[in-house]
């Protein structure tokens, strides 16, 4: 049998025909003018409950997602990650090539995030603003590609300063959180814990990437990875241009804008502003590891470019299972679990490089197996508090994920980097890693005790749990018998149950069942 349905694009009403036997379209669009409306609307309703709810089941979803967009994500974070791998913590070796020494490679490398520090949010706060988060990202990326690749320019690599304004100049067009943000707004609130399964294969492709790329460094020198670099971006680059839509949160920005009082006053609550120096301090303990390991490696162990590659492919031995089952570590350990496994782990590799010598560096490969503990556990439980925050606080999808992210790998990294490279180069690089590990101890101990002073006083756990709350933000246009079999009887991972109508048309060119 077939019956009428209407479906609504760019606020004009189109009606057709489907077969609710297999909901494939037969008849061409035709507009309901205020002619027809009129006789329309004393007709029985187009699609009854249940019909509604089998048009969502029908659809083959993934996250509550379609598949092809859940597939194209996952391949821009393997994309992007391996593009970074052929650069990463290589850009050290690079700089230790062409005569830098560890101060001014320190120095270089905690510079480069403080200008990210600044020119990341305002990327992430003009995306909000102006609903351009697709132009933002294909600008920054294009641009800062372009950039690094003038470091493989002897008129460039040659001199000290001509280096550090190249590589000045990338940061300033950095804003690789658009992804997450993106990512995160596609996944809403019920789907949010899924995010680890996505930033999985940007693990996977970081492990390849350097293994590889360590590899190739070894047998036929830097120039290689230059070419990688550029050819992978402009892959990535293409496909975000070719198939990512302008913006998804078009509508609901219209009808509300993020207030910057209202945010500020957010950041200023304690457990928020407890969790944002957290992450500021556990950025500055990785950004001595991200940004300095290699060159410990290399002058104090003797190490191969080969084993340097080799040491960042095994962190993903246990960030793979990790992210896979964030839902299920994040429901079991919570917000404070999570990160107490992350900086236990995080200080026992790094005191683990103090006792290392050169006949025993090979030993770092088994040390490294923890970062995968360390960076999972701690980058599921920010992403996750971050959109909670974004429940919070409505209107500012892209700034929070981006301003968490920065304070990460731009700020901490940007200190651990400046300080960790002077002390490294005034009192060695065991003191400097003996240190750290020290620092990352106390905030442990910190977390614990607040911990269990929260619990006990307040009930809750000491970091933010605002991704509970409902999402004002979320209109759910399934009807309840859908919803509440969609909870009573979940689908399998690749047809997730756990979604909206309005999410997933919204996928599909903003389309939405009348």
């Amino acid at each position: 049998s077939m019956m009428p349905i209407s479906y609504r694009f760019k606020n004009t009403v189109y009606e057709t025909n489907m077969s609710s036997a297999n909901g494939s379209l037969h008849e061409p669009l035709i507009p309901v003018n205020e002619t027809n409306k009129e006789l329309q609307d004393k007709e029985e309703p187009l699609l009854s409950p249940h019909e509604q709810q089998q048009y969502v089941y029908n659809v083959r979803l993934v996250d509550g997602m379609p598949w092809s967009t859940s597939l194209l994500i996952k391949t821009l974070y393997f994309l992007e990650a391996l593009c970074a791998a052929s650069w990463g913590r290589f850009a050290t070796i690079y700089y230790n090539l062409h005569g830098l020494n560890r101060a001014q490679v320190g120095m270089l490398e905690g510079i480069m995030p403080c200008i990210r520090t600044i020119f990341k949010p305002m990327w992430g706060i003009l995306s909000d603003k102006y609903n351009c988060r697709k132009l933002i990202y294909l600008l920054t990326k294009i641009v800062s590609t372009l950039l690094l690749l003038l470091l493989s320019l002897s008129v460039v690599y040659t001199s000290y300063t001509n280096i550090i304004c190249v590589s000045l100049g990338v940061m300033v067009f950095s804003a690789n959180g658009i992804l997450d943000a993106y990512t995160l707004e596609l996944l809403g609130s019920k789907n949010k814990l899924r995010y680890g399964r996505y930033r999985m294969f940007a693990c996977l492709s970081w492990g390849i990437g350097a293994i590889v790329m360590g590899y190739v460094t070894d047998h036929y020198g830097f120039g290689p990875n230059f070419y990688i670099y550029g050819t992978l971006g402009a892959i990535s680059t293409l496909l975000v241009a070719w198939r990512i839509p302008n913006v998804k949160q078009q509508q609901e920005q219209q009808d509300e804008s993020g207030s910057v009082v209202k945010l500020l006053l957010l950041a200023t609550r304690p457990r928020v502003t407890f969790f944002l120096l957290e992450v500021i301090i556990v950025g500055i303990g990785m950004g001595t590891v991200e940004r300095l390991l290699f060159l410990y490696m290399v002058d104090d162990l003797q190490a191969s470019t080969l084993l340097c590659g080799a040491s960042v492919g095994v962190n993903v031995l246990l960030e793979l299972p990790i992210f896979w089952n964030a839902q299920i570590l994040t429901n079991k350990f919570g917000h404070d679990g999570m990160m107490m496994i992350s900086m236990t782990c995080f200080c026992v590799r790094v005191f683990g490089y103090t006792l290392l010598t050169p006949p025993t560096r090979s030993w770092i490969l088994v040390l490294e197996v923890l970062h995968g503990i360390t960076f999972a556990c701690f980058y599921i439980t920010a992403t996750d508090i971050a959109k909670g925050l974004i429940v919070k606080c409505p209107g500012w999808n892209t700034t929070i994920p981006v301003v968490v992210q920065t304070l990460y790998d731009a700020l901490g990294a940007g200190i651990g980097s400046i300080v960790g490279g002077w002390v490294m180069q005034h009192y060695g690089s065991r003191f400097m890693y003996r240190g750290m590990a020290t620092i990352i101890t106390v905030l442990l101990v910190l977390h614990v005790v607040g911990s269990m002073i929260s619990r006990r006083v307040c009930g809750k756990e000491l970091l933010p749990e605002y991704g509970n709350e409902n999402d004002a933000n979320e209109n759910v246009s399934v009807t309840e018998e859908a919803t509440s079999r969609a909870e009573d009887e979940p689908l399998d991972d690749v047809e997730d149950s756990n979604v909206d109508t309005e999410d997933v048309l919204s996928s599909q060119a903003l389309i939405s069942v009348s």
